[in-house]
């Protein structure tokens, strides 16, 4: 006789004794194995991941075999169901076999486990344990119908254990909710950019984790960190059921982000391999690499409400790498879908209703390792992130806030042209009757003063919109120089269905103050204060010390965009050339006119009596970093689009630095000789704007579009200008130093996707207060060229001593030195006479041609010979 004890929570409930046993493909039993002393015990009901319906009665069967050459007695065999968040026993029953055979197998049937529908306990995620001397565990989900709006905004996760013996906690998605493999809660301001609200700033956070911005996180590895085995698998998420019967038309809405919260440089993904990747495609179209993506799947009508094995598939997003969360909206009537994802809308028709008592729906993540065969690359996990999501039957207007954002492309901007648009975006959940709506955006300061509030009104919009709240002025906040602002945005009144009301993000003022600061835009990420040799990435790429981009053998030309805001006055610009070429080779720098829509610039500015072109050389003794090269007078410009250019005139290579940082660019087309390249870093489709954040001061900041912000041209001078970085179209990949070339570094059809292009180092300057490096003093190498090699003290107060000034002449000629007031006028004229070549030096004691002492302020220093001209700015102090 078998004997038996039973430890049951209740004994209600209608009995469904299912005493079979459930195959997976090939025939083989879809169980829970444990085995002691060759005992071993199969569970054939209820299989792994099995779904039950509360309200339903479940009788678990078990099947033990002695594998042993001896009998086996006094067999207790045990079943345990317990939920992995309240860590509650529903249901807890054993057996004692008296004896078994060797060889000899029996099946058990364990005491039945009635489910009550209205026990909060018996809902969400159990574990199901086996105990025969060793203890093996699996997933089981108590479910029950839902009704709409079915609604999460990851705020309600739940912290779940992984398995029985395991202390580790896993945040998992809202267990009343999903039914979820493997997805995990995570922080969203951690993992993502700017992710959508709803978003706690100040509060103690969402759930036991106190997450401030919860998203679900789905990618090809178990809660315990394991990679799924086989090939284009990942998370799944599936929804309770959900109550659509007799509705006509639904709408699925979620927000999505591929990727993680990171930059994508130049070959980005030359080590690892990350985020999704998006298909590759060959020359004839035909599929190189099947692409990673998340697919939206139905439950087929007919099917049995849990448990189903047939599903259709709604809609799949390929892979790819974004810098903002995008929505994905789903439109449905009885017999067509109307799937809206980038902003293009396409239908689904004669498709069945899906409007029955048990709609459900699920995202699976279908992704695989595409690292090639032999490292370098890797691959990642190939992460995804979800947030917000909702069905809901369509019955009154319903905006959903997405985000707020101040934008900036800028890596740093001249305190006074530091006015920066800013943006919400918005969903249209559902199609109504409305007129328009009200959103008000406020800016706190890092003490939590408002410096700027706007009250927007929304005209009536379909599916997203963006809109655009008048322009913020933060040119007066010179003391909160390098701090973050807080940006919120919150709904203005009531009579909508509004989720959530209101969000924020945070932005980072990239200026510079203080009396040495340099007031200049700039895009690359060599800091707002840069050092000598931060920045320039190619030395890195050409393993080349000193190396830097230009031309091969010819002359040629790069010009970056600047947007002035208001009047303002252009004093040069800074050049950052590396020490690989260390000649005083000649360079021409130019202020060209340009168009806010145009990729490429226009014709010289012209101004009365003022030259807005010059020549100089490169700089010999300040290789390496940043140094100031001055128009003769200051530009006094009115608002508007204009590109500075710097030329290489000479045959040999400028060396000027490249930064790759902001440069990424996904291959679309593997072609090993003519890679087809999409920039990352520019606008999405259809032309809508890139939006970027100024999140934080470090390089792995998105700092939004830079689209159109470079052109090059060759020969120098002919006009014949084309975009590093067009608005439409492909990036040229561009690696080399001395040419446009193909970045070809491994076989396209196997692994790497990212390539790109680099972001030449050229910054306007719009200061007079540019100071010389303190104690620099000429480079003996290229005393062959003319330069001004050092000023110093600089600044530095006649009333207490003067200053040295020196210069190297590069053969026998006529040498002009002058002391120019900012307006061009000579105010002292130090050299002017016939000099030997090599290195001299003159003083100045801060008198003007009459002996009288010169105002305080800024000058400029003009040495010229043989045709060639040098100018370094230096300060007369009080």
């Amino acid at each position: 006789m078998v004997g038996k004890s039973a430890f049951t929570l209740r004994s209600s409930g209608s009995s469904l004794a299912l005493a079979i046993v459930l195959c997976a493909a090939g025939g083989v039993a879809s169980t829970v194995n444990a085995q002691t002393s060759s005992i071993v015990a199969h569970l054939l009901f209820p299989p792994r991941n099995y779904e039950i319906r509360l309200g339903d009665t479940i009788q678990p069967i078990v099947r033990i075999r002695n594998a042993d050459n001896v009998a086996h007695t006094a067999i207790r065999v045990e079943y345990r169901i317990r939920n992995v968040v309240t860590l509650i026993v529903v249901y807890d029953d054993s057996i004692t076999v008296p004896s078994l055979a060797p060889g000899d197998s029996t099946d058990l049937k364990l005491a039945s486990y009635p489910t009550d529908p209205n026990l909060l306990e018996e809902l969400g995620t159990f574990d199901g344990c086996l105990i025969v001397g060793d203890t093996i565990c699996s997933r089981l989900f108590g479910v029950r119908r839902t009704v709409q709006p079915y609604r999460d905004p990851s705020n309600n996760y739940s912290k779940s254990i992984v398995d029985q013996r395991s202390s580790t906690k896993i945040d998992a998605p809202d267990q009343t909710l999903w039914i979820s493999l493997g997805a995990q809660v995570v922080e969203g301001d951690d993992s993502t950019w700017d992710p959508p609200p709803p978003r706690d700033l100040n509060g103690g956070g969402y759930g036991p984790d106190t997450l401030h911005s919860p998203v679900i996180r789905l990618d090809r590895k178990d809660l315990a960190g394991n990679s799924y085995s086989g090939n284009g698998v990942g998370d799944t998420l599936t929804s309770f059921p959900i109550n659509l019967l007799g509705q006509t038309r639904a709408n699925l809405i979620f927000d999505y982000f591929r990727g993680s919260r990171t930059h994508y440089p130049l070959g980005w993904d030359a080590e690892v391999m990350q985020g999704p990747e998006p298909t590759l495609l060959g020359d004839s179209g035909r599929v190189v690499r099947p692409g990673d993506s998340l697919v939206l799947e139905f439950k087929k009508p007919g099917e049995p409400a849990l448990n189903s094995t047939a599903w259709d598939r709604i809609a799949a997003i390929d892979g790819g790498h974004d810098f903002e969360f995008k929505s994905f909206i789903a439109r449905g009537t009885p017999s067509t879908w109307y799937i809206t994802l980038d902003g293009i809308t396409d239908s689904i028709t004669n498709t069945p209703s899906y409007f029955d008592a048990d709609f459900r729906f699920r995202f699976r993540l279908k992704a695989k390792n595409d690292a090639p065969l032999s490292p370098p690359p890797a691959d990642d996990a190939d992460p995804w992130y979800i947030d917000n999501p909702t069905l809901i039957v369509p019955r009154k207007p319903d905006l959903s806030l997405l985000w707020v954002k101040v934008v900036n492309p800028y890596s740093k901007v001249p305190m006074s042209q530091a006015t920066f648009p800013v943006f919400i975006k918005l969903h249209e959940i559902s199609a109504g009757s409305w007129s328009s709506y009200s959103y008000h955006v406020a800016i706190l300061d890092p003490l939590g003063d408002t410096v700027y509030s706007q009250h927007v009104s929304v005209a009536p919009f379909t599916d997203d919109t963006i809109l655009q709240f008048p322009n913020w002025d933060a040119s007066a906040e010179v003391g909160n120089a390098g701090k973050v602002f807080i940006v919120k945005a919150v709904a203005d009144g009531q009579g909508f269905g509004i989720f959530p009301p209101d969000s924020y993000s945070k932005f980072y003022l990239n200026v510079e103050s203080g009396d040495r600061a340099v007031q200049e835009f700039a895009f690359d990420d060599a800091g707002i204060t840069p050092q000598s040799g931060a920045g320039n990435d190619i030395p890195t790429l050409t393993k080349t010390p000193g190396a830097g981009i230009g031309f091969s053998n010819m002359s040629g030309s790069f010009a970056m965009k600047i947007q002035l805001a208001r009047n303002d006055t252009l004093y040069g610009v800074r050049l950052y050339f590396g020490d690989a070429n260390q000649q005083g080779d000649g360079i021409r720098i130019s202020l060209l006119q340009g168009n806010a829509n145009s990729c490429t610039p226009g014709d010289t500015v012209e101004q009365p009596g003022v030259a807005s072109t010059f020549t100089d050389v490169r700089k010999g003794g300040y290789f390496n970093q940043f140094w100031p090269y001055y128009f003769p007078k200051p530009m006094v410009l009115p608002p508007g689009t204009y590109w500075l250019s710097v030329s290489q005139v000479a045959n040999n290579s400028m060396e000027l630095g490249g930064d790759i940082s902001r440069g990424g660019g996904e291959i679309v087309v593997a072609d090993n000789l003519t890679p087809k390249i999409q920039q990352m870093y520019g606008p999405a489709l259809l032309g809508a704007p890139w939006f970027g954040t100024q999140y934080g001061s470090g390089p792995a900041d998105n700092n939004g579009d830079v689209s159109c912000s470079f052109a090059y041209e060759t020969p120098a001078g002919s006009g014949n200008w084309q975009p590093m970085m067009p608005r439409e179209g492909l990036w040229p990949v561009m690696v080399s130093s001395s040419q446009l070339q193909p970045n070809i570094m491994a076989n396209l059809s196997t692994s790497l996707t990212g390539a790109g292009t680099y972001l030449p180092m050229i910054r306007p300057v719009l200061t007079s207060a540019v100071i010389t490096p303190r104690g620099v003093t000429a480079d003996t190498r290229v005393s062959s060229s003319l330069s001004l090699s050092s000023i110093f003290p600089n600044p530095f107060d006649p009333s207490a001593s003067s200053t040295t000034i020196a210069f190297a002449v590069p053969a026998p000629s006529p040498v002009l030195l002058t002391i120019c007031n900012i307006m061009g006028d000579v105010v002292k004229t130090l050299v002017k006479s016939t000099m030997a070549s090599g290195t001299h030096s003159v003083s100045w004691d801060g008198r003007d041609e009459h002996g009288a002492l010169v105002p305080a302020g800024p000058y400029l220093i003009t040495l010229i010979s043989a045709g060639h001209r040098a100018t370094v700015k230096m300060i007369v102090a009080d």
